[in-house]
This record gives C-alpha cells, sequence and structure tokens, in this order.
C-alpha cells in the first residue's frame, strides 16, 4: 500500500509530527487515495488487509491526532460515524459540504462556479469580521436531507 513517506502524496498537506508512524503513513494514504470521506472502521478494513497489525484502536487514535495537526478534517454525519477527509495542500479555497441527516451521506461541492464561490467567501468574511474571528481554516459543513431522501 505504501511506497514513500506521506509528504510525497502528491496534492496533499502533511505538518511536521512529533514522528511520522507507519500508521500516520498509511492512514494519510488511506484517506488521500479515497474518492470521499471515511469512517475509521472503513479506513481500518483497508489498512487492516495490509497492515494487520494496526487495530482499530490506533486508528481512532491516529485520527485524533491527525484531526489535531490540522492535515485531516472529521465530518460528522449524525448517525454517530465520524468519517475523515485528507486537506488538500493546494485548497486554495473552502471546502463545502452538504451532509443529509437522514441517510448520512456526505456531498463535497468542488463545482462551484465563480459567483458561487465568491457570494459564500464574502458571507464568510464578512461573519469573521462582525464577530472578530481570525479563520485558519474553514471547511463549512451544512446540515439537511438529500434529494434522494426527500424523495423517499
Amino acid at each position: 500500500m505504501l511506497d514513500k513517506p506521506c509528504h510525497h502524496i502528491k496534492g496533499y498537506q502533511c505538518r511536521r509530527f512529533r514522528r511520522m508512524t507507519l500508521p500516520r503513513q498509511v492512514i494519510l494514504e488511506a484517506l488521500a487515495i479515497s474518492e470521499e470521506p471515511q469512517s475509521a472502521e472503513e479506513i481500518f478494513l483497508k489498512v487492516h488487509q495490509t497492515y494487520p497489525q494496526i487495530g482499530l484502536a490506533t486508528i481512532y487514535r491516529t485520527l485524533d491526532i491527525l484531526t489535531e495537526e490540522g492535515v485531516v478534517l472529521r465530518l460528522e454525519p449524525g448517525d454517530r460515524r465520524a468519517r475523515y477527509a485528507v486537506i488538500r495542500a493546494n485548497d486554495a479555497n473552502p471546502i463545502y459540504y452538504l451532509i443529509c441527516t437522514r441517510c448520512g451521506k456526505i456531498e463535497e461541492c468542488r463545482d462551484l462556479t465563480g459567483s458561487e464561490q465568491e457570494l459564500l467567501d464574502q458571507a464568510t468574511s464578512m461573519l469573521a469580521n462582525k464577530y472578530q474571528f481570525r479563520l485558519k481554516f474553514n471547511h463549512i459543513q451544512l446540515r439537511g436531507v438529500c434529494q434522494q431522501c426527500q424523495n423517499s
């Protein structure tokens, strides 16, 4: 699964860790190649095939560390199973996530038009200024009901 350290994973951000351990490296790669945010259990199933010595408790601890380091984003769809996504180094714009509160589906909004992105940037900036809040990064999670759940 891993053939190089995480700082070589193209397009992904890695900060300096106390130590780049094998679990951190493997979990980062598993997240980096995922099309959508993954739960700890999903990551475990992928990683455990190649690295059976990495247990589920290690996955949870490592995800907590990666989240604290600002390398991984924790998403809460409301089904008591957090999902995790790598924060890409080349993400100049904030990422918006639409989270369905019924089925837990997470839609990543990466195809915003210029005017949509501008409007959202202005709203975010206005809120930060109003409350004198300095944003580090602003990945925004919007909750509601997806089209599929609305139709069923």
